[in-house]
């Protein structure tokens, strides 16, 4: 009678949260095995039991059978990367939730190019030059103030009649 209720209790309580381990989501495989580390989404990777793990900047690959992270690309055999595309539809399901509205709109091309600048940026100002003499191309910019100076200047181009006037003669 004893060694029976034993195993009943082993198959009561032991064998069902033996089985639940395993059948977790790759999300709750994932948040056990690395608590620490964020994550926007897991989706399945084209490699069996591997997932695509993305960050919201970065992709790598998790395996929760072995509990393990990949880093690197997943290049098909054509030369193919399919990191790279799927990060490239990641970021472009960004771009398409930009609030354009809230940046300076340069231009009326039918090519769209988001700018993220600093007014004291000269590598950015070489950029904007570039972009503002092409016909083609819509220029977004975003000002990101990253010293007190710049701050000023973009507060001077924001309270300005003529924005983009303001934000060409900035230096």
């Amino acid at each position: 009678m004893k060694r029976l209720s034993l195993t009943a209790l082993f198959f009561f309580l032991v064998l069902p949260a033996h089985i639940t381990a395993q059948n977790l989501s790759p999300e709750e495989s994932f948040r056990k095995s690395f608590p620490k580390q964020n994550f926007e989404s897991i989706t399945p990777s084209p490699v069996k039991g591997i997932y695509e793990v993305y960050t919201g900047n970065q992709i790598f690959y998790f395996m929760p059978e072995n509990e393990i992270i990949i880093t690197g690309n997943l290049i098909t055999k054509d030369g193919v990367n399919l990191t790279r595309e799927s990060n490239l539809k990641k970021m472009a399901g960004k771009m398409a939730k930009l609030p354009l509205n809230s940046a300076l709109k340069i231009g009326k091309g039918k090519t769209k190019v988001v700018e993220f600048t600093d007014p004291n940026c000269p590598y950015c100002r070489s950029a904007f030059q570039y972009f503002n003499k092409r016909k083609d191309v819509t220029l977004y910019v975003f000002l990101i103030p990253l010293s007190q100076d710049s701050e000023k200047k973009i507060r001077h181009i924001f309270c300005s009649k003529d924005k983009i006037k303001a934000y060409e003669n900035v230096a």
